[in-house]
């Protein structure tokens, strides 16, 4: 539904929104992805691998060649369905090993991935410091959740990005400009709480992708 009524509208400055399915490294996820975002004028699919050691050994019982290997399949499988727009992430990037990070990513475009997303994966309240980090060193496209909910403690805030480079995007940011329009961003803030207390013992992500310009 979001695919077909949200990713077919078009603003009055011909912008029109990327409707973007999040998938693991496989063909069912994949598939399921592009099943729900095929019919959006700009549709994407994200699809994500674990590439720390931790991960790689305990969780998905591989060696960093299978993982490379994967990734790159599953990239060219997402461009074979039809997708032209394909984002991937290195799940915990932030404990992998850096080299292994090149590799995998130059990879993945050889495969066709057009969009890189870096997760720092970051339980300890950095959240949104390291986004703005991220931001000012060159990032362009910023992962963030409304109230910073989501999965364990590792979101940064929709609100705090937004209005920290609102307030000092000129200044200390060379001008970075999110184009949000910040009179909403309590009306979306108090929505999400009110849809998190209706569904109780339910998980509710309420993911927002900021591209800078």
């Amino acid at each position: 539904m979001i695919a077909k009524e949200v990713g077919n509208h078009v603003d009055d400055d011909g912008y029109v929104p990327v409707i973007c399915g999040l998938s693991r490294c496989n063909k069912g996820d994949i598939d399921a992805a592009w099943e729900g975002v095929r019919y959006a004028l700009r549709p994407r699919i994200h699809t994500f691998i674990a590439t720390s050691e931790i991960h790689m050994r305990h969780k998905l019982r591989q060696t960093p060649e299978e993982v490379i290997q994967i990734a790159s399949e599953m990239v060219a499988y997402a461009r074979s369905l039809g997708c032209e727009d394909v984002e991937f992430s290195p799940e915990d990037a932030g404990r992998s090993d850096t080299k292994l990070l090149y590799r995998i990513l130059t990879e993945v475009i050889k495969a066709g991935a057009t969009t890189l997303n870096i997760p720092d994966t970051n339980d300890l309240g950095l959240a949104t410091a390291n986004t703005l980090a991220g931001a000012y060193n060159g990032g362009r496209q910023l992962e963030v959740t409304i109230n910073g909910i989501g999965e364990r403690a590792g979101n940064a805030s929709f609100q705090e990005f937004v209005m920290a480079i609102g307030c000092r995007g000129n200044e200390l940011f060379g001008g970075l400009y999110t184009g949000i329009n910040s009179k909403h961003i309590s009306v979306a803030s108090r929505m999400k709480l009110e849809l998190n207390s209706r569904i109780s013992g339910c998980f509710s992500v309420s993911s927002v992708v900021l591209e800078l310009s």
